[in-house]
C-alpha cells in the first residue's frame, strides 16, 4: 500500500510541473500501457474458517498486482472507445491443520469500454468510463480454467506531458458474473498513453 501511495504522489507531482497542451483527439489512435494493484470484496473474497476438535481449515482468496495494454480510438473531442487486455494476478491462501499453502492464479481479460471526457480542452482531462469484458480464470497449480462475462466502470484522469504523450491514472470497478458467489474488485492503475497519429 505504501508503494502505491508513493506512485500516485509522484504521478501528481509530474502533472503539476509539466506544461504540454491537450491535442484534438477526434480520429486519433493511442496505445497505452499501465500497471496497478487491486482490492477484492464480495462473497468470493471473504475469509472462510472451519474449526473442530480434529482440524482447523481456513481459506482466503485475494487479488494482487495487475498489468495491461490498451488501444484507444477518439470518436469525437470528448468521446472515445478503448480495447484493453488486462492481466490480473490472484492468490488463494489456505491452510489445513498446521499446514499452509498458497495457490497462484490469473484473470486475463479483454475489456471494451466507452470513455467520456467532459473537459477535453485542457492539458488535464478527467474522464468516466464503462463497458463489458470477458474474464478467463486460470489456476496454475491444477491447470484449471473457466471463462465468465463481466462489466466494469470507473473514473480517471489523463494529463498531457507532451503533445503526443499523456499520463493516465484511475480506478476501475469490476463485476464478474459467477453463478453462486459475487466476484467484485477495485483496480487502481497508472500508466502512459502514446498517440500514434
Amino acid at each position: 500500500m505504501k508503494k502505491l501511495s508513493v506512485l500516485f504522489t509522484l504521478l501528481f507531482l509530474v502533472m503539476l510541473v509539466t506544461s504540454a497542451t491537450a491535442i484534438e483527439q477526434t480520429g486519433k489512435v493511442a496505445i497505452g500501457f499501465y500497471g496497478g494493484y487491486s482490492f477484492g470484496f464480495g462473497d468470493v473474497f471473504k475469509k472462510y474458517e472451519n474449526h473442530s476438535h480434529y482440524y482447523k481449515y481456513s481459506s482466503q482468496f485475494k487479488v494482487t498486482s495487475s498489468l495491461g495494454a490498451k488501444l484507444k480510438l477518439g470518436l469525437s473531442e470528448n468521446i472515445a472507445i478503448s480495447f484493453a487486455l488486462n492481466y490480473q494476478r490472484t492468490k488463494n491462501e489456505w491452510g489445513f491443520g498446521g499446514e499452509k499453502e498458497s495457490k497462484s492464479g490469473n484473470w486475463p481479460s479483454f475489456l471494451v469500454n466507452g470513455i467520456l471526457n467532459p473537459m477535453p480542452e485542457g492539458k488535464t482531462c478527467p474522464y468516466i468510463m464503462g463497458g463489458i469484458g470477458v474474464y478467463v480464470y486460470y489456476e496454475e497449480k491444477f491447470k484449471y480454467a473457466e471463462t465468465k462475462p463481466g462489466i466494469n466502470c470507473g473514473v480517471g484522469v489523463e494529463h498531457f506531458l507532451q503533445d503526443d504523450l499523456e499520463l493516465d491514472g484511475g480506478a476501475r470497478f469490476h463485476l464478474i458474473f459467477t453463478e453462486d458467489k459475487s466476484t467484485t474488485y477495485i483496480q487502481l492503475y497508472a500508466g502512459l498513453n502514446y498517440f500514434l497519429f
